[in-house]
């Protein structure tokens, strides 16, 4: 009996050890033979790895690019080094794969996902196989974490399909995705099934298409809670937003909805009849056609209906400016230790999410204590040079500035060795707000400063292109 008890605890302590392997992924690294456990020794492929790691072993996936397609049914945590460092992509261009990025399927229990980008799915057909372009969940737990989920596209769910879940997302960007069925949609996100009640906490959902639900399509009952959510851009014939229908309940907390829009109806939201949704300490826009309130539309307590003032939403810079009314109007219950958010202390940009009580509405912050954010960068003349959108980049990105008079300006791309490598505006320009695109195809991935000088002064910022 001796024996026996001793043989059980050996086992049972191997097994705790065990789960906390770490395995190790890195693009010149090698699958032959290979149990992916050296970080010396790494393997070339998260599929591969995956075979090889037991339950509650942390895949620890190294920069760069990952062309490959996976399955996940085992606990399992996947942790990259950024999301704009580490990108999963099914295919080198979007609408090209066969199939979408990562399935997460029944047995996987926790599947925790962070600091990678996910993208260029394609999920076809009318059956499971054809939803979900970017990640498909079922009957799983799914934690996503720094990620962005980019360029995909489906049937259902461009983005993630969620059924029968409750994923928790935090600091995610869901960005120009695609839902392609007829009378569906969920350009970003299709969510059903009544035990699916997933948590959205700091997310950006914008430039994201489909027939219902440019951003999120829900029904079946499922009770999906955004907190802090920015919902922007996104294009749908009913419900450029949110689509909610047969019996679906959306609860928004300090969340905005501005600029989404429908062919038809519900530029934001499209309750249907059987849907309904909530908002407390939202910023939503009211005007003709922006709401269909249907099966009901309950304003709770603090929301507004005022232009956010985004910094540049025709780019998808979705961050505040000075003076947005979304700012300090938020609601910090939900950071409370009974909320739903409890334990999220920062925003996407690393800003501190809570000052005292106060919170901003959306996904941003205006303002922090880190210095990585991207914030307007003031000189005493007035002259602003944001930084750019989106960054890093490939191949374009949009540069704004900001000049308080009429000045002769340059601005003016260089490499790190301070040659110049492009000219982007040059000659008089009046004041105000101005933008240029641009475009970077020709230049080999790195680090690039760029220069705007008007008048006697002068602002540089850095931007990275990748390729």
């Amino acid at each position: 009996m001796r024996l026996l008890l001793l043989v059980s605890t050996i086992l049972c302590c191997a097994s705790v050890l065990h789960a906390q392997q770490n395995r190790y992924i890195a693009t010149g690294g090698s699958d032959s033979g290979n149990t992916c456990a050296d970080a010396a020794s790494p393997c070339q492929t998260i599929a591969h790895t995956l075979e090889e790691a037991a339950a509650g072993d942390t895949l620890n996936v190294a920069a760069g690019t990952y062309t490959e397609t996976m399955t996940i049914t085992k606990r399992i945590t996947i942790r990259g080094e950024g999301a704009e460092n580490t990108i999963i992509q099914a295919h080198e261009e979007p609408g090209q794969a066969d199939g979408r990025v990562i399935n997460v399927r029944p047995a996987s229990q926790m599947v925790i996902i962070e600091g990678v980008t996910i993208r260029h799915g394609n999920a076809t057909g009318f059956s499971d196989s054809g939803w979900g372009g970017g990640i498909f969940v079922e009957r799983s737990d799914l934690h996503l974490h720094n990620a962005r989920v980019i360029d995909n596209t489906a049937s259902r769910g461009g983005g993630i399909y969620i059924s029968s879940s409750s994923p928790r997302l935090v600091n995610v960007e869901i960005l120009r995705n695609e839902a392609t069925q007829a009378a569906q949609g969920g350009g970003g996100m299709f969510i059903t099934a009544s035990t699916s009640a997933p948590v959205l906490i700091n997310t950006v959902i914008f430039g994201n298409k489909g027939q219902y639900g440019g951003g999120i399509y829900m029904n079946n009952d499922s009770r999906p809670e955004l907190i802090n959510a920015t919902i922007s851009g996104n294009e749908a014939e009913y419900g450029g937003g949110l689509y909610i229908w047969l019996g679906a309940h959306a609860t928004l907390t300090n969340t905005i909805l501005w600029g989404n829009e429908a062919d038809e109806l519900g530029n934001e939201i499209y309750n249907a009849t059987s849907g309904s949704a909530e908002l407390s300490h939202s910023l939503y826009r009211n005007g003709p056609d922006d709401i269909n309130e249907g099966g009901g539309f309950d304003l709770i307590a603090g929301n507004l209906t005022s232009d956010p003032l985004f910094r540049n939403a025709e780019a998808g810079n979705l961050r505040l400016r000075a003076g947005s009314p979304a700012i300090l109007t938020g609601s910090s219950a939900p950071y409370s230790e009974t909320g739903a958010a409890f334990g999220v202390f920062t925003d996407p940009d690393g800003n501190d999410r809570i000052f005292g009580d106060a919170v901003d509405m959306g996904a941003y912050e205006f303002d922090g204590a880190a210095s990585s954010v991207e914030r307007l960068a003031d000189v005493p003349s007035g002259v602003v040079l944001h930084q750019n959108y989106p960054n890093p980049f490939n191949p374009a990105t949009t540069i704004g500035f900001y000049l308080p008079e009429t000045s002769d300006i340059r601005l003016s791309v260089h490499d790190l060795l301070g040659r110049e490598v492009g000219i982007l505006a040059q000659g008089p320009a009046a004041p105000g707000e101005h933008s240029v695109v641009f475009d970077a195809s020709q230049l080999p991935g790195g680090v690039y400063m760029y220069r705007l000088t008007a008048g006697s002064h002068a602002v540089t910022r850095k931007l990275t292109l990748v390729k």
